[in-house]
């Protein structure tokens, strides 16, 4: 039966075609996550000067606490 091999090499092209797409559908997941944190972090970074050096008493009061 000629038919079962054509269809055979039918389902192996359909296989590779699946695993490509997956491939790139994982790649650009990473990709979007890699820029999403990006964004996350450079928006984050402004907050460092909101920060305030903690008063001697503070550093004092940590100290004996250890």
């Amino acid at each position: 039966m000629p038919w079962d091999h054509t269809l055979s090499k039918h389902h192996q092209a359909l296989a590779q075609l699946s695993a490509t797409v997956d491939l790139q559908a994982t790649v650009l997941g990473y990709v979007h996550t890699f820029w999403l944190m990006s964004v996350a972090f450079a928006c984050l970074i402004p907050l460092v000067s909101l920060l305030q050096k903690p008063s001697k008493d503070d550093e004092t009061a940590a100290a004996k606490a250890h």
